[in-house]
């Protein structure tokens, strides 16, 4: 396309389209730099980036596009509606429309999220497990899937074995996330690597202090590697941050045999 920012949006459209995310985000990079101020293709930018896996910067492009003035508005106002459910932990059905989720929709990946969490928190775990599985199979690049899938793996089915490809896959791309150390630190805890368990989940606990579970986890590591004064002040202040959660009588059942 040369260096006409024309033919790169053009072409970026339709990789995008056509579900080539890496080149489609390279094209409309290269002509949103070149073009100057154009909502439109900023959109189309904050689009690619989150199907890439950065989910904050495709927020804070969103969040920087006026509220009218280009074809795209209403549809980038829902885009953003989205991310910002997602990152609060929600799922709210309601925000999906019919055609959201259908290959070729600027929203899918989104709208899919929303979709599969809403599953999820359902019970239907295997559904949701599909719907991120064919987010993947899409995008290989897409963390949001990868984390939300190994999570339901190692949370919900104790399966830390299917786990630990989309975890793994997340630390890649996330190396400095808390939330992706805790993930990778569960499943590698429950199978029985420790020493790089301990590791990562000290690692998030470090960095956000309340995180219970992770302390919990953390606890246990101790506990594996005979360090019972560790583990019982990690435990004590699990359950102290925790106290339903559904782990709790496992740490208190730990907590008594430190003290025999």
């Amino acid at each position: 396309y040369g260096s006409d920012p024309e033919v790169a949006a053009l072409a970026g459209r339709i990789a995008l389209r056509h579900g080539d995310y890496a080149w489609a985000d390279s094209l409309l990079r290269d002509a949103a730099a070149a073009s100057g101020s154009d909502p439109a293709l900023d959109y189309l930018v904050a689009v690619a980036s989150y199907v890439q896996g950065d989910s904050g910067g495709a927020e804070r492009l969103a969040s920087a596009l006026p509220v009218q003035g280009f074809a795209e508005a209403e549809e980038a106002k829902r885009f953003l509606v989205m991310l910002k459910v997602l990152e609060a932990g929600q799922a709210d059905g309601a925000l999906v429309e019919e055609g959201d989720v259908e290959a070729g929709s600027r929203l899918r990946f989104p709208a899919t999220m929303v979709k599969a969490r809403g599953l999820a928190e359902a019970g239907e775990t295997k559904e949701a497990l599909e719907l991120y599985e064919g987010l993947l199979a899409a995008s290989p690049a897409f963390v949001p899937a990868a984390e939300a899938s190994a999570a339901l793996y190692v949370d919900v089915l104790d399966d830390a074995e299917r786990a630990r490809k989309p975890a793994l896959q997340a630390r890649e791309a996330r190396p400095d996330d808390p939330r992706v150390a805790a993930l990778l630190g569960r499943v590698l805890y429950k199978e029985g690597e420790i020493p790089y368990a301990t590791r990562l989940l000290s690692e998030a606990v470090q960095q956000v202090p309340d995180d219970a579970m992770s302390r919990y986890y953390l606890g246990r590591c101790y506990q594996e590697s005979g360090k019972s004064v560790q583990a019982k002040a990690m435990l004590e202040k699990a359950i102290s941050l925790a106290p339903d959660a559904e782990w709790v009588d496992a740490a208190r059942t730990v907590l008594a045999e430190i003290g025999e």
